[in-house]
């Protein structure tokens, strides 16, 4: 067979690596998915997990984990794909309905997994846009959370929900919000990071502390400052994250972003996610994301069977930065080049 020269061009180009060029590992904005309601499963039934070709997951997607409900009879299934929310004219969007639990602490486990196409990335950015009822309620008694995101390396074996040191899916990071001092302060945004060999870096070499907090707004630790209006306002805000592995095993200079709404509100540069005694070879990279997870947050009486919700839509994975105007379908996020002028372009 005689190639032309475009033809062993674009060969070659098939042949490198994803990392070579920026890429567009995963996007979806749910509106050409069926409608997809899992049914919870009461306390007596215990949590559902499906892992791997389940025919029951949405399309694209590798598995998901629904916890159980605390509640004599469910109400809101707490994963949902539909027409309820949509950012935009119209479509559909992934609701999360979350619910209470008196006596467990954590309720309402609902997470979405996405197996990315390949071994791993040393980098990864994600984006999606989040919105929130806007009667949305949070614990004044304890310090309530709730979890939204996980980047993660799974190694493929057993279930990718297990997480802690004897878990499969280590490194991790993930991102919530919570109300510290008792449920008293202003509402933070936290990433936490779990690192390969010693789960927690507070314990691992070389030490890191376990999580950052950046409280929005003008927040503060004693809730006397000016709130996010972003809980509350019904509307969509926009997320965006970044992380990098580090260069070497032991050596502290992986990195971790945040952004919501363009604000660049979190940012550190010394975490050894490999930390001393994980894996030399193959590393481990990112290749796994989660949407969704748990919360802690007991606003109300088990008894009543509060449940409210939250809503995510436009969620790409890319190997390069994306920005809040790429539209689901658009083919490649914008160049590092042609990257907005906010976050400022030294940060990268």
């Amino acid at each position: 067979m005689k190639l032309t020269m475009n033809s062993i061009v674009l060969i070659l180009l098939l042949l490198l690596p994803a990392t070579s060029f920026g890429a567009i590992l995963f996007e979806d904005n749910f509106d050409a998915q069926a409608d997809w309601s899992p049914t919870q499963p009461l306390a007596t039934e215990g949590s559902i997990e499906c892992t791997g070709s389940c025919p029951s997951v949405p399309a694209g997607y590798d598995s998901y984990r629904l916890g159980k409900s605390y509640y004599n009879n469910v109400g809101d299934n707490t994963l949902n794909i539909d027409s309820t929310n949509y950012r935009g004219s119209s479509g559909k969007a992934l609701t999360f309905w979350s619910e209470v639990c008196d006596s467990c602490g954590w309720a309402s486990d609902g997470l979405l997994g996405i197996k990315l196409p390949s071994e791993g990335y040393e980098e990864i950015y994600a984006r999606f846009y989040i919105k929130f009822q806007s009667d949305w309620k949070w614990d004044t008694s304890a310090s309530p959370q709730q979890k939204f995101f996980r980047i993660v390396h799974y190694d493929g074996s057993g279930s990718p929900f297990v997480f802690f040191q004897e878990g499969n899916s280590r490194p991790l990071s993930t991102i919530f919000l919570a109300k510290w001092n008792g449920g008293a302060s202003n509402t933070a945004a936290v990433v936490n990071y779990r690192y390969e060999n010693t789960y927690y870096p507070d314990k691992a070499n070389p030490y890191h502390v376990k999580e950052n907090t950046y409280y929005l707004g003008t927040g503060n630790y004693a809730g006397t400052g000016e709130d996010s209006a972003m809980i509350g306002d019904g509307g969509w805000h926009y997320w965006e994250f970044y992380l990098k592995i580090n260069s070497g095993v032991g050596v502290p200079d992986g990195k971790m972003k945040l952004w919501i709404d363009g604000e660049l509100i979190s940012e550190v540069n010394d975490l050894a996610w490999g930390d001393v005694g994980a894996q030399v070879s193959p590393r481990r990279l990112w290749n796994y994301v989660m949407i969704g997870g748990n919360n802690y947050n007991h606003y109300a009486p088990q008894s009543q069977a509060p449940e409210q919700w939250y809503a995510v839509d436009d969620l790409v994975i890319s190997t390069t930065y994306i920005g809040p105007d790429y539209v689901i379908g658009g083919g490649s996020p914008p160049s590092q080049d042609t990257m907005p002028p906010a976050p400022p372009p030294s940060l990268w």
